[in-house]
Protein backbone atom coordinates (compact mmCIF):
# COMPACT_ATOMS: atom_id res chain seq x y z
CA UNK A 1 0.00 0.00 0.00
CA UNK A 2 3.02 2.22 -0.07
CA UNK A 3 4.21 1.32 -3.11
CA UNK A 4 3.23 2.61 -7.09
CA UNK A 5 5.08 1.17 -10.05
CA UNK A 6 4.63 1.85 -13.78
CA UNK A 7 6.45 1.06 -17.16
CA UNK A 8 5.26 1.54 -20.53
CA UNK A 9 5.94 3.29 -23.60
CA UNK A 10 5.45 6.54 -24.68
CA UNK A 11 3.37 10.03 -23.30
CA UNK A 12 0.29 7.70 -22.57
CA UNK A 13 2.18 5.98 -19.84
CA UNK A 14 3.66 9.66 -18.91
CA UNK A 15 -0.25 10.80 -18.19
CA UNK A 16 -1.10 7.26 -16.78
CA UNK A 17 1.51 7.84 -14.05
CA UNK A 18 0.58 11.25 -13.22
CA UNK A 19 -2.94 10.52 -12.78
CA UNK A 20 -2.86 6.81 -11.26
CA UNK A 21 0.09 8.15 -8.63
CA UNK A 22 -2.21 10.77 -7.21
CA UNK A 23 -4.85 9.09 -6.90
CA UNK A 24 -3.40 6.48 -5.11
CA UNK A 25 -1.93 9.01 -2.83
CA UNK A 26 -3.65 12.04 -2.45
CA UNK A 27 -1.17 13.55 -0.60
CA UNK A 28 2.17 13.16 -3.01
CA UNK A 29 4.01 16.71 -2.86
CA UNK A 30 5.80 15.83 -5.61
CA UNK A 31 4.26 17.86 -8.83
CA UNK A 32 3.02 15.87 -12.20
CA UNK A 33 6.03 14.17 -13.94
CA UNK A 34 6.96 17.33 -16.85
CA UNK A 35 8.15 14.53 -19.63
CA UNK A 36 7.53 14.77 -23.59
CA UNK A 37 8.23 11.12 -24.71
CA UNK A 38 7.90 10.06 -28.44
CA UNK A 39 5.59 6.32 -28.85
CA UNK A 40 8.56 4.09 -28.41
CA UNK A 41 10.72 6.00 -25.69
CA UNK A 42 10.43 3.75 -22.53
CA UNK A 43 9.96 5.39 -18.77
CA UNK A 44 10.25 3.45 -16.09
CA UNK A 45 8.92 5.09 -12.59
CA UNK A 46 8.04 4.21 -8.74
CA UNK A 47 6.71 6.39 -6.25
CA UNK A 48 6.95 5.26 -2.09
CA UNK A 49 5.18 7.16 0.54
CA UNK A 50 5.18 6.03 4.56
CA UNK A 51 4.04 8.06 7.41
CA UNK A 52 4.60 6.95 11.02
CA UNK A 53 3.16 8.34 14.25
CA UNK A 54 4.63 7.96 18.02
CA UNK A 55 2.69 6.28 20.30
CA UNK A 56 2.68 9.25 22.48
CA UNK A 57 3.98 13.18 20.72
CA UNK A 58 6.99 13.78 22.16
CA UNK A 59 7.45 17.34 23.63
CA UNK A 60 9.11 20.04 21.63
CA UNK A 61 12.23 21.75 22.54
CA UNK A 62 15.35 22.93 21.52
CA UNK A 63 18.35 20.72 22.10
CA UNK A 64 22.27 20.69 20.96
CA UNK A 65 23.31 19.02 17.67
CA UNK A 66 28.03 19.59 17.28
CA UNK A 67 27.52 22.69 19.37
CA UNK A 68 24.80 24.50 17.99
CA UNK A 69 21.19 24.91 19.17
CA UNK A 70 18.25 23.45 16.73
CA UNK A 71 14.90 22.82 17.11
CA UNK A 72 14.02 19.59 18.41
CA UNK A 73 11.94 16.85 20.69
CA UNK A 74 12.75 15.30 24.31
CA UNK A 75 11.24 12.84 26.07
CA UNK A 76 9.71 14.96 29.43
CA UNK A 77 7.58 12.44 30.98
CA UNK A 78 7.20 8.64 32.08
CA UNK A 79 5.02 7.98 28.83
CA UNK A 80 6.96 9.69 26.57
CA UNK A 81 9.87 7.91 27.84
CA UNK A 82 8.09 4.57 27.37
CA UNK A 83 8.38 5.42 23.49
CA UNK A 84 12.02 5.00 23.86
CA UNK A 85 13.41 1.13 23.65
CA UNK A 86 16.65 0.50 23.68
CA UNK A 87 17.93 -2.01 21.30
CA UNK A 88 22.06 -1.46 22.34
CA UNK A 89 24.10 0.33 24.80
CA UNK A 90 27.41 0.82 25.18
CA UNK A 91 27.90 4.01 26.36
CA UNK A 92 26.03 7.57 26.18
CA UNK A 93 28.23 8.27 23.04
CA UNK A 94 27.47 4.59 21.28
CA UNK A 95 23.90 3.39 21.65
CA UNK A 96 21.01 2.26 19.50
CA UNK A 97 17.24 3.34 19.76
CA UNK A 98 13.92 2.37 18.60
CA UNK A 99 11.26 4.97 18.86
CA UNK A 100 7.45 3.12 19.79
CA UNK A 101 5.12 3.43 16.87
CA UNK A 102 1.42 3.54 16.58
CA UNK A 103 1.60 1.12 13.45
CA UNK A 104 3.87 -1.96 14.89
CA UNK A 105 4.54 -3.30 11.51
CA UNK A 106 7.04 0.05 10.61
CA UNK A 107 10.11 0.51 13.21
CA UNK A 108 12.01 3.91 13.39
CA UNK A 109 15.28 3.24 14.70
CA UNK A 110 18.09 5.79 15.86
CA UNK A 111 21.96 4.63 15.93
CA UNK A 112 24.59 7.09 17.22
CA UNK A 113 28.17 6.05 17.09
CA UNK A 114 28.59 4.37 14.04
CA UNK A 115 30.96 4.40 10.98
CA UNK A 116 28.87 7.17 9.44
CA UNK A 117 30.57 5.95 6.21
CA UNK A 118 29.55 2.11 6.60
CA UNK A 119 25.39 1.64 6.62
CA UNK A 120 25.45 -2.00 6.79
CA UNK A 121 27.42 -2.34 9.71
CA UNK A 122 24.68 -0.73 11.15
CA UNK A 123 22.02 -2.58 9.70
CA UNK A 124 23.84 -5.71 10.74
CA UNK A 125 24.14 -4.08 14.33
CA UNK A 126 19.89 -3.76 14.46
CA UNK A 127 19.35 -6.96 12.98
CA UNK A 128 21.76 -8.95 15.81
CA UNK A 129 20.05 -7.05 18.86
CA UNK A 130 16.77 -6.05 17.85
CA UNK A 131 14.89 -8.29 20.18
CA UNK A 132 11.07 -8.97 20.35
CA UNK A 133 11.35 -7.73 24.06
CA UNK A 134 12.98 -4.59 24.35
CA UNK A 135 13.29 -2.74 27.88
CA UNK A 136 12.47 1.30 28.00
CA UNK A 137 14.72 4.20 29.08
CA UNK A 138 14.57 4.68 32.60
CA UNK A 139 13.09 7.46 34.75
CA UNK A 140 16.63 9.28 35.10
CA UNK A 141 17.62 8.81 31.35
CA UNK A 142 17.45 11.56 28.92
CA UNK A 143 16.33 11.37 25.33
CA UNK A 144 17.11 14.35 22.94
CA UNK A 145 16.49 14.58 19.22
CA UNK A 146 16.65 17.32 16.64
CA UNK A 147 13.75 17.35 14.12
CA UNK A 148 15.21 16.64 10.58
CA UNK A 149 13.67 17.99 7.03
CA UNK A 150 15.16 16.67 3.83
CA UNK A 151 14.71 17.85 0.17
CA UNK A 152 16.83 16.10 -2.38
CA UNK A 153 17.01 15.75 -5.84
CA UNK A 154 19.68 13.64 -7.93
CA UNK A 155 20.02 13.55 -11.43
CA UNK A 156 22.32 10.16 -12.21
CA UNK A 157 24.46 12.16 -14.87
CA UNK A 158 26.98 9.65 -14.41
CA UNK A 159 24.56 7.34 -16.27
CA UNK A 160 23.14 9.51 -19.18
CA UNK A 161 23.58 8.09 -22.53
CA UNK A 162 24.51 4.64 -21.21
CA UNK A 163 23.23 1.70 -23.18
CA UNK A 164 21.20 -1.13 -22.14
CA UNK A 165 22.18 -4.82 -22.58
CA UNK A 166 18.59 -6.64 -22.00
CA UNK A 167 17.91 -8.50 -24.97
CA UNK A 168 15.75 -6.47 -27.54
CA UNK A 169 16.88 -3.25 -25.71
CA UNK A 170 20.31 -3.09 -26.32
CA UNK A 171 19.49 -0.05 -28.71
CA UNK A 172 18.21 2.12 -25.56
CA UNK A 173 20.15 4.44 -23.93
CA UNK A 174 19.25 6.16 -20.37
CA UNK A 175 18.59 9.73 -21.36
CA UNK A 176 17.03 10.89 -18.01
CA UNK A 177 17.39 9.41 -14.37
CA UNK A 178 16.56 10.93 -11.15
CA UNK A 179 15.48 10.60 -8.05
CA UNK A 180 13.36 12.95 -5.83
CA UNK A 181 13.41 12.59 -1.43
CA UNK A 182 11.18 14.08 0.71
CA UNK A 183 12.02 13.58 4.69
CA UNK A 184 10.68 14.74 8.32
CA UNK A 185 11.06 13.69 11.38
CA UNK A 186 9.34 15.74 14.39
CA UNK A 187 8.08 15.16 17.64
CA UNK A 188 5.06 13.41 16.40
CA UNK A 189 6.80 10.79 13.90
CA UNK A 190 7.74 10.82 10.23
CA UNK A 191 7.20 11.01 7.00
CA UNK A 192 9.10 9.59 3.61
CA UNK A 193 8.75 10.19 0.56
CA UNK A 194 10.41 9.59 -2.65
CA UNK A 195 10.26 8.90 -6.11
CA UNK A 196 12.71 7.99 -9.06
CA UNK A 197 12.25 7.52 -13.04
CA UNK A 198 14.30 6.50 -15.91
CA UNK A 199 13.56 7.43 -19.60
CA UNK A 200 15.03 5.11 -22.08
CA UNK A 201 15.20 6.52 -25.58
CA UNK A 202 15.84 4.58 -28.55
CA UNK A 203 19.04 5.26 -30.73
CA UNK A 204 19.35 4.67 -34.27
CA UNK A 205 21.40 2.36 -32.45
CA UNK A 206 21.17 -5.53 33.33
CA UNK A 207 22.08 -3.71 36.79
CA UNK A 208 21.59 -0.77 37.98
CA UNK A 209 23.90 1.70 36.95
CA UNK A 210 24.29 5.60 36.33
CA UNK A 211 21.58 7.08 34.00
CA UNK A 212 22.24 6.82 30.73
CA UNK A 213 21.52 10.12 27.73
CA UNK A 214 20.30 9.08 24.38
CA UNK A 215 21.21 12.54 23.28
CA UNK A 216 21.56 12.45 19.38
CA UNK A 217 24.24 15.55 19.52
CA UNK A 218 26.78 14.21 17.54
CA UNK A 219 26.53 12.23 13.83
CA UNK A 220 23.75 9.19 14.02
CA UNK A 221 21.88 6.88 11.73
CA UNK A 222 17.64 7.10 11.17
CA UNK A 223 16.85 3.63 10.07
CA UNK A 224 13.07 2.93 8.71
CA UNK A 225 12.01 -1.12 8.16
CA UNK A 226 9.34 -3.22 8.01
CA UNK A 227 9.27 -5.18 11.06
CA UNK A 228 9.45 -8.46 9.68
CA UNK A 229 12.08 -7.19 7.10
CA UNK A 230 16.24 -7.27 8.10
CA UNK A 231 16.18 -4.57 5.05
CA UNK A 232 15.61 -0.87 5.38
CA UNK A 233 13.36 1.14 3.34
CA UNK A 234 14.80 3.90 4.36
CA UNK A 235 18.31 4.99 5.87
CA UNK A 236 19.66 8.45 6.57
CA UNK A 237 23.20 9.64 7.87
CA UNK A 238 22.74 13.16 9.56
CA UNK A 239 26.31 14.50 9.87
CA UNK A 240 25.23 18.26 10.19
CA UNK A 241 22.94 20.50 10.78
CA UNK A 242 21.76 21.04 7.23
CA UNK A 243 18.57 19.17 7.52
CA UNK A 244 18.04 20.97 10.91
CA UNK A 245 16.36 24.61 11.87
CA UNK A 246 19.03 26.10 13.83
CA UNK A 247 18.36 29.05 16.41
Amino acid sequence: ESYYVKSGYGQETVEEINRESKKKFPSKSFGGLEIDLSPRDIISYAYFLKEVEYETQFKKDDVLFDGQKVAGFIADNEYQRENVKIIKYENDDKFIIKLQLKDKSDELILAKGYDMKNPQTVVEEVNKNNKKYLSTIGESDRFKAPKLHLDHNRDYVELINKYFQNKGFETYFIAQMFENIKFDMDEKGARVENEAAIVMTEAAMMEPEKPKNFILDEPYWVVMKRTDSENPYFILGVNNTELMETK
